[in-house]
């Protein structure tokens, strides 16, 4: 559906249309003659219509005038909308930022867990007192699951919360790799016999 014209282009039309028709007239009666009643007559009535249409040019003006603080308020109304969006951008990023930096730094450190508990394992297989190591730092290793799954949860229910669906969707993703942690401890338990 088609707008027709602003309030200001209608009122920037109308001031046009005045002036050309003011100039128009001013034009006229500079080359008017005068020498004869009937051509005095017609001046004398060009003036007067120049003098109206001088009135309505003035009108017309306010009327544009108008137009343009009517056009400045609205601009001003959406230039504040425009920076109130902009400072909630920024706060949601910033908000972001910060779930994802808890994201990465739970992430970096369950690689850490998962490299350690990985060459833990080559040890033990290579010899039973690697196996006792092993086996010696299953409850500081489980203790360490235990924390990354409940900062994983946290995130998780905080991504929830804030309406990040995708974070939201990645702190899953990580609770349940370290949830495949804590499953793996378990079979090291039962597989490494008790010195």
């Amino acid at each position: 559906m088609k707008k027709g014209p602003s309030e200001l282009m209608a009122a920037a039309a109308e001031l046009d249309e005045q002036l050309s028709r003011f100039e128009e007239l001013s034009d006229s009666i500079q080359k008017a003659p005068m020498n004869s009643e009937k051509q005095l007559a017609r001046a004398s009535k060009a003036i007067n219509e120049i003098v109206e249409v001088g009135e309505g040019l003035q009108a017309r003006l306010a009327a544009l005038i108008t137009a343009i603080n009517h056009f400045r308020e609205k601009q001003e109304i959406y230039a504040l909308a425009v920076q109130k969006r902009a400072q909630e951008f920024q706060e949601r990023s910033r908000e972001l930022e910060g779930l994802l930096l808890q994201y990465r730094g739970l992430g970096q450190r369950a690689q850490e867990l998962n490299a350690h508990m990985q060459s833990l394992g080559e040890v033990g297989e290579d010899n039973n007192g690697g196996r006792a190591s092993l086996f010696s730092q299953l409850p500081d290793l489980e203790q360490r699951v235990g924390e990354l799954l409940s900062g994983a949860q946290m995130l998780f229910e905080q991504a929830d919360s804030a309406g990040f669906t995708d974070l939201q969707h990645q702190a899953d993703a990580l609770r349940q790799q370290l949830q495949s942690i804590r499953n793996k401890l378990g079979l090291i338990r039962r597989n490494v016999p008790q010195a």
